[in-house]
């Protein structure tokens, strides 16, 4: 048998949030802000309460955000303080040596600069403030949202006329 358990949701800083890439498309940032400016403060609530951030606890208990970089540069640059995160590794014991290998080989850190160049983990920023702009990540990010119109297009049952 099997037992669903609900993730366990915490209130965290924004800025207390360490990213585990260096680079962010920020034209991406910057739409996910304007997404945000529409909705009713009510409604900001209820979207961030469905949007918790996926994070690795490493070193010092540090929390360590795997996905939604952009959504939480957006949330900060907004205004917010918090956000609710669900830890879904916990790797706090483990050295910071050993804590970023273990991210690589489960491909859960990006260390590549603007340029495409892989880099140390060192140069990972501290915080999700000092992400820096990656065009070619906006690019990729504008070609996904395409392909999905096309492919809902595409998969819309046609309707033909008979006779």
């Amino acid at each position: 048998m099997t037992y669903m358990r609900e993730p366990v949701l915490q209130p965290v800083p924004i800025e207390s949030l360490r990213p585990t890439q260096i680079t962010v498309g920020m034209r991406e940032v910057e739409e996910k802000r304007k997404r945000l400016r529409k909705q009713k403060p009510r409604k900001i609530g209820a979207f961030i309460g469905h949007h918790m951030i996926p994070v690795v606890l490493g070193p010092k208990k540090r929390h360590y955000v795997i996905d939604c970089h952009h959504l939480s540069l957006a949330l900060h640059k907004e205004g917010l303080r918090d956000v609710l995160v669900t830890v879904v590794l916990d790797l706090s014991a483990l050295e910071p040596n050993a804590f970023w290998n273990v991210l690589d080989h489960k491909s859960l850190v990006y260390p590549f600069d603007p340029q495409g160049r892989r880099r140390d983990f060192a140069d990972i920023p501290k915080t999700v403030m000092q992400l820096k702009d990656d065009p070619f990540r906006s690019l990729a990010g504008a070609g996904v949202v395409l392909w999905r119109a096309w492919l809902a297009r595409a998969a819309r049952p046609r309707l033909w006329r008979l006779g």
